[in-house]
């Protein structure tokens, strides 16, 4: 290969320089770069004519014109990527040459390639170990953070478990954490809590427990004198003769019967407010016990002439305390009886609800305003006094409130106004359930 090149004196050219090689010296220079072990580099000119290869075999011949880089776009240096004939991926760069030598601008081209697998496995090998690397860290993470959630939430669990079972009742439970941290103080600060509710606890039952003991014996002192007195006023009235002296002896009978009536349902409303007040609960017929209640009222219905209906299927049934269940329908029949005039009609009525059973006692009596209903069921209440008899406490619905309460039911009036009548609902359970 020869080269020349002018030399200029004052812009005036004044000789050339010549110079030679050969390819093998280019070949030789060329052959001393390796890169990797499938790595090579070549040289082509701008036709894509190979000048040099380490594949002897293959010089001067031209490279398809896919391989040439574009160095004719004016790009002088760059990247490309290519598979060669033999399937083989190949990844590298270029850099142009001589550019400004030849007379015909020409160029030659100098290429770096390696195959792309190899000049990749580095970086997959480095990406590996990453990847190894954050697994194994992240694992770590994973198992300290579980170790430290457990050492964390097992004493909070620890307390949500105590709150829940001093929630239901049970004052004599601990929490013992021993973390030696803030949650530990925090145990034994809701251990001293749970002491002191404990103590007060007791305290309140042991008061409650003599309040029931005063209430029972203050009921039976109370009651005890009260006896002989009803037991001989009926004697001493049928044998007076003066008639002023006998209303007088009769309007103090019937003051005592009102006490000893006032006695009992007061004692009665106590011990049902009272938690130990205990409920037997069976399975109850309720139109048979319906039909007992009714033939219990049957002698002041037939002075009125009441015309009394059980409307209740025999099929029904209801788990209650049989004694306390005759009782609220032993006073909402005879309250029904009682404000209902002369040829009027009471019936009594069940179905079945989800879950329950209500029950209801209908009358066609002097029925109740919208403020009587909203009183109807308190303590002492008269909704109409002048229409009550003296032995009337007003306790009967309270007592019957209490009763269908325990039982998980609720009770209610209904009334369209004055005159109009009135209906009164409870609910009970249809099945068996701790009360």
């Amino acid at each position: 290969i020869m080269f020349s090149s002018p030399v200029y004196s004052n812009n005036t050219p004044v000789g050339v320089i010549l110079g030679y090689t050969s390819f093998q010296r280019i070949w030789e220079i060329l052959e001393g770069y390796s890169i990797g072990s499938t790595g090579y580099v070549y040289l082509i000119d701008e036709k894509g004519i190979i000048l040099s290869h380490p594949d002897k075999n293959i010089i001067f011949s031209s490279i398809p014109p896919q391989y040439i880089p574009p160095v004719n776009t004016g790009n002088s240096s760059g990247f490309m990527e290519y598979i060669r004939t033999d399937n083989k991926e190949m990844i590298g760069g270029y850099a142009s040459i001589l550019e400004d030598t030849f007379l015909d601008g020409g160029f030659w081209c100098v290429i770096a390639v390696q195959q792309t697998s190899e000049a990749f496995s580095s970086l997959l090998l480095f990406r590996d170990q990453i990847t190894l690397f954050i697994v194994i860290v992240g694992t770590v993470f994973i198992i300290t953070g579980v170790g430290f959630s457990y050492r964390v939430t097992k004493p909070i669990k620890k307390l949500e478990d105590g709150a829940k079972r001093i929630a239901s009742g049970d004052l004599s439970h601990h929490v013992e954490i021993r973390s030696g941290d803030e949650l530990e103080s925090l145990a034994s600060t809701f251990n001293t809590m749970t002491d002191a509710l404990y103590k007060s606890r007791k305290h309140l039952e042991e008061l409650l427990y003599e309040k029931e003991e005063f209430i029972n014996q203050l009921g039976h002192d109370l009651k005890n004198p009260l006896v002989p007195i009803l037991n001989v006023l009926p004697v001493v009235i049928e044998k007076t003769k003066d008639p002023e002296i006998k209303k007088l002896l009769l309007m103090i009978s019937d003051r005592i019967s009102y006490i000893k009536h006032l006695i009992i349902n007061t004692l009665k409303l106590a011990k049902l407010r009272s938690s130990y007040q205990k409920i037997s609960l069976e399975e109850i017929p309720l139109s048979s016990l319906i039909e007992e209640a009714i033939q219990g009222n049957k002698i002041l219905a037939e002075e009125k002439n009441i015309n009394m209906k059980n409307l209740v299927d025999k099929e029904i049934k209801v788990y209650a305390d049989k004694l306390q269940l005759e009782e609220v329908l032993q006073n909402l029949i005879s309250n029904a009886l009682k404000f209902t005039d002369r040829n009027g009609e009471v019936e009594i009525g069940a179905k079945k609800d989800k879950g329950a059973i209500t029950v209801w006692v209908a009358d066609t009596g002097i029925g109740l305003t919208k403020d009587q209903l909203s009183h109807v069921f308190e303590e002492f209440y008269k909704a109409d006094p002048s229409r009550h008899d003296l032995a009337s406490s007003g306790l009967g619905l309270s007592i019957a409130k209490r009763i269908v309460e325990r039982h998980g039911g609720k009770i209610w009036a209904e009334s369209p106004g004055l005159g109009k009548g009135s209906t009164f609902y409870f609910t009970l359970p249809n099945g068996k359930k701790d009360l």
